[in-house]
């Protein structure tokens, strides 16, 4: 197994995973109590869900070390198979591993055993012992396993053109049967002797296995890769369920040997087809990344299975990624595009490219009219909810198409960028909407990026040849050609104030123009490699670009000044200016990513993925970072930890690797779980001076350690509270010693005459006399004292008049209107209202106005911080709790 859900990266914390939703393994239904589990195979994990009613998705697992071939679940418990490994779920969902000699190939889950077939050996286990029973030698090489219900003791394995039945209890051969063909499936019928056999070639024979006689065959079209019987049909018809190698599924009629119907939901193999006795409706799970769930409706006049529900996608590798507002879009090799939800996983649909009724009036297949590998995508991010507000280029096109994110259809207007017609030198530029000329177009050049101004009104569109163009959103009207480069464009952004247009280029130009009239109004880079990779930030107008040469230079486009540049310790893949223009993120093909402070140009984080990053983003706001690896199919979310909290600007000595684990947010978990590290999801060290963590508290003059962990130190409090006994002596209030021995730190020390001279008195308040002073002093004095003495103070604030906490409320909802030290005051706020929030409750009358003060406050100026806080305290929710 791999670590726990951690990740020792000074930036980035592991959220989720989007987009994978099943792998190319069979799965398989288990009963767990009164429910059904589908148990989905998904690389080096599984997914859960859960089908009694619904397809609900339950849960993903944490990785293993090698890809998971098969899941089952029996009495609440996992049960994992790897290719050389067998993994028992245990206590805390952790897993016992037990290794298995050879190559495992198929498996079976046989009452309280399990069943394995290596090369030569059949293997049980004991599920509850979790100890290797019994080993059985195998007629055939690595064959799949088979059991035919009410056959005790009996499996039957098939491995090329013969089948096998065989009793596991006496070790012996019963039969063979032989088949012209390669045997690629095999499903048993409602009469338990009565089989479907799939051959290679198409055909599916029944086969009576008792009588040894073939009743009939079969012929579908394509080669079969899953089977199923359906009963309790009308007429007492029986259906068989066959999936095929490219996504079809054919419904047959075992009584008038027809097909009946066919699905064509599916894209790619078919491998599992789960049906239930006597039960009109069943599920598909393919390659094509979807799991999707049928049902025949014998009232509809129809016997054809219709799509309820489905669990999907996209069906080839996604490569690009944006961002906007809580969504991603995404685009894939197949040119489809999707919107999901960052908070719901379950919530992701495709946009439709409307070619359905155009190929069934050509008479082709829809996948001849789609669109082919997306290479850039961009989003209106200020009115993304409007019509046309994503805006796509793709391969081999030169054209770029925009999209309706509110109907999740593409939109009317397909903007064709120009060309240089090289072949006709007379005819310098042409620009046409004109269809007939697309393929004549695509022919001599293709679009490589895309943009939106700033209003959202305008595209501007970059090709192959080094042309852009801008164009009228809701018109489609071409506006003016920007006109200098000379080789394929790699990137383009409009300013915030719409009045410029940054572009850059293979030709190892950054151009300036006038967004207007297309004029070129600066060239700021002109190097002879090409510029590779291009972000910019429109807070700050500093662009980021790396170079064919391995540097990484920043841009101002304000003074039009290289102001960084810096040599890359490798081949660039991306790179992303985070929200505040500080940091710059930049991958490389070798799978790390490195981010720099662009003030000091110090490399302030590496990390270490399994595969290169191909494609990523970070939220407007911050607060996620997603990307896609080369090497996988899901989509990886991350927090951004400077977004709630400061960070530390020393990188470790080696990258560090990231995967995730197992407690990934639920759909209902709240997304303030995760903005403090709590001692459950802590970061892992090497050493104290690399990582500061959140369990030791350092005694320190640093002005930020002195009072961001007061929330912290709050927990801990708790947790280290002692009952106090008459007999036991008085003892001193939670305080922090100067040397930081194990067995000093965090234990209540006990008073003696030396200590008592040289710390506070439990009474003393030095804060209540700075009350009646200006908030400018009691800020000063504030953030002077240390976190114990903070702690101190706050608490004794309730030792004398009420008055004096009503004052330090009011000092409080001051600070928040100015602005000022906004998470100093934060976090005093949160620690004052946590300490008193029993005394406010009980003597609410006291402190009403105050609070009122200060509810309307955090409602009208800082509501967004309630999003900082932990689970168990939310500032928001109590103020709006106290009925006020």
């Amino acid at each position: 197994m791999t670590e726990n859900f951690v990740t020792q990266s000074n930036l980035l914390r592991c959220f989720r995973t989007l987009g994978l939703f099943a792998g190319n393994q069979p799965a398989a239904c288990c009963s767990v109590g009164k429910l059904l589990h589908l148990m989905v195979p998904v690389e080096h994990s599984f997914i859960s869900y859960d089908i009694t009613h619904k397809l609900d998705f339950l849960y993903r697992s944490q990785e293993f070390k090698e890809r998971v071939m098969a899941v089952y679940m029996r009495n609440y418990q996992a049960i994992v198979v790897t290719k050389h490994s067998v993994y028992f779920e245990g206590e805390v969902q952790t897993f016992n591993e037990v290794s298995i000699e050879g190559t495992i190939s198929s498996s079976l889950l046989f009452g309280d055993h399990l069943i394995i077939s290596t090369e030569s050996r059949l293997v049980i286990i004991t599920i509850d012992t979790h100890e290797i029973y019994k080993k059985i030698p195998l007629p055939c090489e690595s064959p799949t396993i088979f059991h035919p219900r009410e056959y005790l003791n009996k499996i039957t394995l098939t491995c090329e053109n013969q089948l096998y039945l065989m009793n596991i209890n006496t070790e012996k051969l019963l039969f063979t049967f032989k088949f012209p063909e390669k045997i690629v499936g095999i499903a048993q019928s409602p009469d338990v002797d009565i089989h479907a056999i799939a051959l290679e070639s198409g055909e599916i024979q029944i086969f009576n296995l008792k009588q040894n006689k073939k009743i009939c065959s079969l012929i579908n079209s394509h080669q079969p890769t899953a089977l199923n019987f359906i009963s309790g049909l009308p007429d007492d018809d029986l259906f068989l369920v066959v999936g095929c190698v490219n996504g079809f599924i054919n419904i047959f009629s075992i009584k008038t040997g027809v097909i009946v119907g066919s699905l064509f939901h599916h894209t790619a193999r078919v491998h599992t087809l789960i049906t239930f006795p006597n039960e009109l409706h069943f599920y598909s799970v393919g390659d094509d990344n979807a799991i999707r769930q049928y049902v025949i409706d014998p009232n509809s006049g129809s016997l054809i299975p219709a799509l309820i529900r489905e669990r999907c996608g996209h069906p080839m590798k996604p490569i690009y990624v944006k961002i906007t507002g809580n969504n991603v879009i995404t685009g894939s090799v197949d040119g489809s595009i999707r919107s999901s939800s960052l908070f719901n996983p379950m919530l992701t649909k495709e946009f439709s490219q409307k070619v359905s009724i155009k190929a069934k009036r050509m008479g082709v297949e829809q996948s001849t009219l789609k669109l082919n590998q997306v290479n850039c995508i961009d989003v209106n991010e200020r009115y993304y909810l409007l019509r046309d507000t994503v805006v796509t280029t793709h391969n081999g096109k030169n054209l770029a198409v925009t999209w309706d994110i509110v109907k999740m259809r593409i939109g009317d207007n397909k903007m064709r960028s120009s060309i240089v017609d090289k072949r006709n030198p007379n005819k310098k530029f042409q620009h046409s909407s004109a269809p007939e000329l697309e393929v004549q177009f695509n022919e001599i050049c293709h679009t490589t990026y895309c943009c939106f101004s700033h209003c959202g009104n305008f595209v501007c569109i970059g090709n192959s040849q080094g042309l852009i163009d801008k164009f009228n959103v809701q018109s489609g009207e071409h506006k003016c050609i920007f006109n200098c480069h000379k080789m394929e464009i790699t990137g383009l952004a409009v300013d915030s104030n719409n009045k410029y247009l940054i572009s850059s280029s293979m030709d190892g130009k950054v151009l300036l123009w006038d967004f207007e009239t297309g004029e070129l109004i600066d060239t700021i880079v002109n190097i002879l490699s090409g510029i590779t990779h291009f972000s910019f930030n429109k807070k700050n107008n500093l662009c980021a670009v790396t170079t064919a040469s391995n540097e990484l230079m920043i841009l101002d486009l304000t003074t039009r000044k290289i102001i960084r540049q810096t040599d890359m310790r490798g081949i660039a893949s991306n790179i992303k200016l985070n929200t505040n223009g500080n940091f710059v993120f930049v991958s490389y093909t070798n799978g790390c990513l490195t981010v720099y402070d662009i003030i000091t140009m110090k490399i302030v984080d590496v990390v270490r993925f399994s595969s290169a990053v191909i494609s990523m983003d970070i939220s407007a706001d911050g607060r996620f970072f997603v990307c896609y690896l080369s090497k996988s199919f899901e989509l990886q979310v991350y927090y951004l930890r400077d977004y709630f909290s400061n960070i530390l600007l020393d990188a470790p000595s080696k990258p560090y690797y990231i995967k995730f684990y197992k407690s990934e947010l639920s759909d209902s978990t709240n997304i303030k779980n995760y903005c403090y590290d709590d001692i459950n999801v802590k970061m892992e060290t090497e050493t104290q001076e690399i990582r500061e963590t959140t369990i030791l508290l350092e005694a320190t003059d640093n002005p930020i350690a002195k009072w961001i962990n007061l929330p912290e130190l709050d927990r801990l409090r708790k947790e280290m509270q002692i009952e106090q006994t008459r007999l036991n002596p008085v003892e001193i209030p939670f305080f922090i010693p100067i040397n930081q021995h194990s067995d000093a730190i965090f234990k209540p020390l006990k008073a003696d005459s030396k200590l008592l001279s040289n710390q506070p008195s439990l009474m003393e308040s030095t804060l209540i006399l700075h009350l009646t002073e200006s908030n400018e002093a009691i800020l000063t004095y504030l953030m002077s004292l240390n976190s114990s003495r903070i702690d101190l103070e706050i608490r004794n604030l309730s030792n004398n008049d009420y008055q004096h906490l009503n004052t330090f409320l009011k000092f409080l909802n001051d600070e928040l209107n100015t602005s000022r030290n906004y998470d100093f005051i934060i976090t005093i706020t949160q620690v004052t209202l946590r300490t008193h929030i029993r005394e406010m409750m009980k003597h609410l009358s006291k402190y009403y106005n105050e609070l009122t003060n200060l509810k309307e406050t955090i409602e009208k100026m800082w509501g967004p911080v309630d999003e900082l806080f932990n689970e168990d305290f939310s500032l928001v929710a109590f103020l709006s709790g106290i009925k006020i």
